[in-house]
Order: C-alpha cells, then sequence, then structure tokens
C-alpha cells in the first residue's frame, strides 16, 4: 500500500473504512442523539459481495458518475432474461484510497452485476439487496423528484433507515451472508 491507495482492496480494507464513522461516535457525550451515517447503516445491515463475475459492458452503455442509474437501467432490461437483484452500498476499488456509495445488481447466485466499473479493476462490494417491489415504487418517486439513488435520498422521503430496512430482501441477504461467509473463511 502507498499513499493510501490498494493494488488489490480487501473485505477487511473495506470493513475498516465503514467502520470508522462508527467510531466517531466512541466517547462523544451526544452519540445517542447523531443521526446514523450510510457507512454505519451498511456496516450493520449489508453483506459482503464479492465481484466474481463480470458484466459484459456492451450490454448495457454506461453513463459516467451515474452507478444507481446504471445499475437500474440493468436490472430494468434484463428482467425478463436474467434474475437480477439491485443493490446499494459501498464499493473499495483499486487505486482508490475511500470505498464509495455505489449501485450494482447481484443476479441469481449473488455474483455482482456492475455496469459502471471496468472489467480490470478489483473490486469488493458491502450494500443491502432490496425487495423489486420496493426498489420499483422507489424509484419510480426518485425519478419523478429528479433524483437517484435510494440510500442517498432518505431526505427526500423524510424517512430514516427503519424505512429503509422495510425494502431489504432478508431472505436474499441471508444466503449472500451465508455465501461470503464460506468465502472468507476459505480465504
Amino acid at each position: 500500500m502507498s499513499d493510501g491507495y490498494r493494488e488489490n482492496p480487501t473485505l477487511a480494507d473495506l470493513r475498516h473504512f465503514l467502520g470508522a464513522f462508527g467510531r466517531v461516535r466512541e466517547g462523544n457525550p451526544h452519540a445517542e442523539y447523531m443521526p446514523l451515517t450510510a457507512e454505519e447503516w451498511v456496516a450493520q445491515k449489508g453483506v459482503p459481495m464479492l465481484s466474481r463475475q463480470r458484466l459484459q459492458r456492451k450490454l448495457v452503455r454506461p453513463k459516467s458518475q451515474e452507478c444507481y442509474w446504471n445499475a437500474w437501467r440493468l436490472r430494468k432490461q434484463r428482467a425478463r432474461s436474467d434474475c437480477l437483484t439491485y443493490c446499494e452500498g459501498f464499493v473499495l476499488l483499486r487505486h482508490m484510497p475511500i470505498a464509495v456509495m455505489h449501485g450494482w445488481c447481484i443476479d441469481e447466485h449473488g455474483a455482482v452485476l456492475d455496469p459502471s466499473v471496468e472489467q480490470e479493476r478489483p473490486a469488493i462490494y458491502m450494500g443491502v439487496a432490496f425487495f423489486d417491489e420496493f426498489a420499483e415504487r422507489t424509484w419510480r418517486q426518485l425519478l419523478a423528484q429528479q433524483a437517484i439513488g435510494i440510500m442517498g435520498n432518505l431526505w427526500k422521503f423524510k424517512k430514516d433507515y427503519h424505512w429503509l430496512e422495510q425494502g431489504i430482501d432478508l431472505e436474499r441477504m441471508q444466503a449472500l451472508r451465508s455465501a461470503s461467509g464460506a468465502e472468507e473463511q476459505a480465504a
């Protein structure tokens, strides 16, 4: 590692980044009044999603700086032929010093399909998978307000993370948690 950039990011690196936001609360007398950050919420509720398969970029033409929209378009375009689930959380990419909020899809096996990240860049993902109905309904509202991304726009819905938890596909998350746990033990 040099200058904070990692040649090959690891799940431990991503967990460390997300955990740093929780450590801000330590020793703070007003911690109970501080709102939960997206990083803390994903660290608590999210699961690792390791990139085992890459999307052929010609299937979706990604727009720069629009990962949520790119992932949502992929899910909508391939809804009939593939069983894709829309996800949001954080990604840690090769040669980046910090994790960034991000949107992607996973297939029925939990493999990440990310139209916004180049195939050659190793990436570690941690986030939540949303029910199709919840994502569809929420995206309709976001598009009406010309906003993109579910987690970063909670304030537009005048909602908090408790509302967001209703949209999490818990069965899918448990399967992902089991799969990623086995991969972590094998590593």
